[in-house]
């Protein structure tokens, strides 16, 4: 037995040693100087990110250990502060994880390219209900590679960043702290302004001057705006867009009045297919006259009801006669806001032509 016991540590120790040797190899191969352990472990990092096999990664926690050993000789740096450096490594391995279609990722750090646990406009957090107020569209567009520098009309060439809202806000949490603009890795803007419109639910936040041209920008919101009944966002709000490559414009924005956090506006009712992907509206809805989906009559609570079978998701609220019931009142207002700004933009060639809104 004691023959066996010291043959069994014999093979274990010249295996440990050939993996050994195998990863001093991997560590040095390829190193024309020589380097800091700290410095080699990442090249090394770098390594196993092309080179997925056991030596390599073997080699990267060897390669650690050692670092280890070296901090310890360290007189005066204390053990705590050993092993926060050994952590800072280990999440340097975590954290650097390529970022995977759809994730916002940022090209070269791989992660986190709009900020960590944020989303974009219109996109579905996590977490949802009815109370929780959400961002459901923004002004320049999360993605846009063309943004106009500034908006015509504002003071000092200012443009105009626009954030719509699901439900009315607390606009004293609506502010230059919540609301805020920087360059993709600079420093946040100073605003002249932010402000909240509470019939149509939209924050603007108003630069002091022109954008610059061709430059990315970041705007975020965050979890510390509330709801007019004191519910926080569930998310933190972030998008990214570039603006055009020379300076250029934009046109103010509409004023549509009532209608502005709506996404669908319908006088004949609506039309749903079960075709995947299921369609998501990021707005509210008003139909009426006809209140109809799939030439199925809309429930009286808010909701499109059956739908034939194929409802349509909506983060938001379907308005119509039905809803609320006050005879139609509130539809029919959404509806004349909707008209007037529509011929606010109007040529005054003349009214609309036949089958158009308002012709």
């Amino acid at each position: 037995v004691a023959r066996h016991v010291q043959a069994r540590k014999s093979h274990v120790g010249r295996a440990d040693l050939e993996r050994r040797k195998r990863t001093e190899h991997v560590v040095t191969e390829g190193d024309s100087s020589p380097t800091t352990l700290g410095t080699r472990i990442l090249v090394l990092y770098a390594r196993i990110r092309g080179h997925n096999d056991q030596p390599h990664i073997d080699a990267f926690w060897y390669q650690i250990i050692k670092e280890r050993k070296q901090m310890n000789r360290l007189k005066n740096i204390s053990k705590p502060r050993t092993w926060s450096m050994a952590l800072l490594l280990v999440a340097f391995v975590a954290g650097c994880g390529g970022g995977g279609a759809g994730s916002g990722g940022d090209p070269i750090l791989g992660g986190g390219g709009v900020g960590l646990n944020a989303i974009i406009p219109g996109a579905v957090c996590p977490v949802a209900g009815a109370t929780i107020p959400t961002a459901t569209a923004s002004n320049p567009t999360s993605g846009n590679l063309t943004a106009t520098t500034s908006t015509s009309g504002v003071a000092g060439n200012g443009k105009l960043i626009l954030a719509t809202f699901s439900l009315a806000m607390n606009a004293t949490t609506i502010n230059a702290t919540t609301f805020t603009l920087s360059p993709v890795g600079g420093a946040v803007l100073v605003p002249a302004s932010v402000a909240y419109n509470a019939t149509s639910r939209v924050a603007t936040l108003t630069t002091s001057s022109a954008l610059l041209a061709d430059t990315a920008y970041r705007a975020t919101i965050t979890t510390g705006a509330t709801s007019a009944a004191g519910t926080p966002l569930a998310c933190n709000y972030a998008w990214n867009f570039r603006t055009a490559a020379v300076p250029v414009a934009g046109p103010g924005p509409v004023n549509l009045g009532l209608a502005a956090p709506f996404g669908v506006a319908a006088t004949a009712g609506v039309t749903n297919t079960a075709t995947a992907p299921n369609t998501t509206i990021n707005g509210n809805v008003v139909l009426d006259p006809n209140t109809t989906c799939n030439a199925v009559a809309i429930d009286a609570a808010g909701g499109f009801g059956l739908c034939g079978g194929s409802p349509p998701t909506i983060n938001g609220t379907v308005i119509s006669p039905l809803f609320p019931a006050d005879a139609g009142a509130t539809s029919g207002a959404i509806k004349a806001d909707l008209l007037a700004a529509f011929l606010s933009i109007t040529p005054p060639a003349g009214p609309p032509a036949a089958g158009s809104l308002g012709g």
